[in-house]
Order: structure tokens, then C-alpha cells, then sequence
């Protein structure tokens, strides 16, 4: 089990059956949809993707603060994410148009939006993707609302 809590933008914390908690696409300082108290480290600075493979053989895409690029095909082929979690904001990163084409080629079962309402100019919204994917068999799109965990 991994439950997952959306702290806002595209912060996340994944808390695993062992305890241990991961932070992702850590943005605290001046998020508004950031609840208080919650500190964790920083690991990494860098705009990328990530593949988070599980004890229990499950794999997590993270796209981070990415567009959609043609190295998700080799994600998708090598670790087979069951679970992507990929902006949808229209602004420095994916469109919900561009987050449909990724879910296309990726292939998760489910896709977590992210990156999108902060601000007025991150248009974008997980219904278009929704919309978007209709057609794409065996996808749907989960909309997580801020500082509730939910569990994977």
C-alpha cells in the first residue's frame, strides 16, 4: 500500500507501508495550497522525470516540472508505470492536450494531475484530460484534492 497525500502544485508525499515518507516536486515557500507544518529535505533541484519502482513490483511515473517527451516510450517499456502523475496546467509544462498524449504513451492504469490551478494562469484542468483520454481503454484520471491521502 501507498497512500498519497497532494500538498499542493505538484507537491506530493507518498508514505509507504514501511514508513518511510517521500517527497515530490517539493514547493513549500509561497504555495498557497500548501497546509503548514509539513518540512521535508530536498534531493533533487532538477525539472526531470522519475520511475519509482516499489518493494511490491508497482512503478510510479513522475513527470515533474516536464513537457511530454518522447523518452516516456522507454519509461513505458522498461518499468511499465501503473500510476503517472503528470502536469496539466498549460503553463512551462504540459497542456491537458500534451498530458492525454503522454497518458497515450505511457500507458497507466491511473493519472494523478498536477501543476494546474495554483494560479489563474494555470488554466488547464483534469477534466480535459479526462475528456481527452475517453477513448484510451484501461486509463482514467484520478483528481486529488489537497491534504486528503489516499491509498495505491
Amino acid at each position: 500500500m501507498l497512500e498519497i497525500t497532494w500538498l499542493g502544485h505538484g507537491t506530493f508525499k507518498f508514505r509507504l507501508d514501511s514508513g518511510e515518507v517521500l517527497a515530490m516536486d517539493r514547493w513549500v515557500e509561497g504555495n498557497p495550497l500548501y497546509p503548514p507544518g509539513h518540512e521535508f529535505d530536498r534531493v533533487d533541484d532538477q525539472a526531470s522525470g522519475y520511475a519509482l519502482r516499489f518493494a511490491e513490483g508497482r512503478t510510479v511515473y513522475f513527470s515533474g516540472d516536464t513537457n511530454v517527451l518522447s523518452d516516456m516510450s522507454l519509461m513505458r517499456e522498461l518499468y511499465q508505470p501503473s500510476l503517472a502523475f503528470l502536469p496539466v496546467g498549460d503553463l512551462y509544462t504540459m497542456s491537458p492536450r500534451e498530458a492525454a498524449t503522454a497518458c497515450r504513451v505511457l500507458t497507466p492504469v491511473t493519472v494523478v494531475p498536477m501543476h494546474f490551478g495554483t494560479f489563474p494562469p494555470l488554466t488547464g484542468r483534469p477534466s480535459e484530460v479526462s475528456a481527452r483520454i475517453a477513448n484510451l481503454p484501461g486509463t482514467t484520471v484520478w483528481e486529488l484534492a489537497p491534504g486528503k491521502p489516499v491509498e495505491w
